[in-house]
């Protein structure tokens, strides 16, 4: 019969007309929609469907991969969109997608966001150092200046070191580190002089310098003569370029000790310092001041006390400020 050898080419002709996309496909066009079908994760799958219709818009499979992207896009969409990892993962496998023009804008404005944060936090930092650093300038100064009120005290030298006043003991003797002791001997000693107590005194502080802070130190020694019942006879504070570092706490630059000019201000600041502790604590009377001779810088006799600054007269000399009773 030949209704049988009809039915090959019927059929023949109801897929050709049907439109069947395997027939005209190649086999790296069904390589790349299967990835659409096979992969393990959604994100792999619709990941497949995008880089299909990009490179093959017109294939085999294209309306099928299509009507798949189009369900799976707003989806994919909804849960990325909440987190900025999200929206770049996104951007990564959709990079045109319906979705991306969005999600780019979103981005910038938090890019944006961030660079503000940034600059807040970059100049909320540089405020908190720059307090940090005024406050340790502030404390320097009156670290020496603390010093100075206790042994500008005539009662100082009238009782054994251990009976002196409260504030002296507490400072000296109680408070670290310790002072260490040890027999006077040289010229430079005073006259009944058996002991020499001496304890050191740091403050570190901070001055703006040409590309960042600085730390810096205002450093010295407390040195007290005792005669032989332990009763002051004279007290004096040394460090060396004392007035210089004083003065950087105040000018908040460095203070060259090969400049004449940065040593002649730190000198006339060291003075004006130790002058007007001595009004505070002694006596504001202008006839107190007296006459110096080099290498003094100041002397000071009133009330009981004679007070002597002596600058250095060499780079790296030592800066002294002498307190002896009259």
């Amino acid at each position: 019969m030949r209704t049988g050898k009809l039915i090959p080419l019927t059929l023949a002709l109801v897929l050709l007309a049907s439109g069947c996309g395997w027939i005209k496909a190649t086999p790296g066009d069904h390589a790349a929609y299967r990835k659409t079908r096979v992969l393990p994760t959604f994100e792999e799958r619709i990941g497949a469907a995008y880089q299909y219709l990009e490179e093959r818009p017109d294939g085999a499979y294209a309306d099928d991969v299509r009507r798949y992207y189009k369900r799976a896009e707003p989806v994919f969409f909804h849960t990325r969109q909440t987190t900025e990892k999200g929206m770049r993962s996104y951007l990564a496998l959709l990079p045109k997608g319906p979705h991306a023009a969005e999600i780019k804008s979103r981005l910038r404005v938090l890019e944006e966001q961030r660079g503000r944060d940034t600059l807040v936090e970059a100049a909320t930092l540089t405020r908190d150092r720059l307090e940090r650093a005024a406050k340790s300038r502030a404390e320097a100064q009156a670290g020496l200046s603390r010093w100075l009120g206790i042994l500008l005290d005539r009662n100082v030298f009238t009782s054994p070191l251990s009976d002196g006043p409260k504030e002296l003991v507490i400072a000296y003797s109680l408070e670290l580190p310790e002072p260490s002791c040890s027999s006077a001997e040289g010229a430079g000693a005073p006259e009944r002089a058996v002991r020499i107590c001496a304890k050191d005194a740091t403050y570190p502080f901070i001055i703006p310098g040409p590309q960042r802070l600085e730390d810096r130190e205002l450093s010295f020694l407390i040195e007290i003569a005792l005669d032989e019942g332990g009763k002051p006879l004279r007290a004096a504070i040394a460090g060396e370029e004392m007035f210089s570092r004083l003065d950087e706490t105040f000018a908040k630059t460095e203070r060259r000790s090969e400049s004449v000019r940065d040593r002649i201000e730190a000198v006339g600041r060291g003075v004006d310092f130790v002058s007007t502790s001595f009004e505070r604590r002694v006596s504001p009377d202008a006839s107190c001041a007296k006459p110096v001779t080099a290498p003094e810088v100041l002397r000071l006799e009133c009330a009981g006390l004679r007070v002597v600054a002596r600058a250095a007269t060499e780079a790296g000399g030592t800066d002294e400020v002498v307190i002896e009773p009259l």
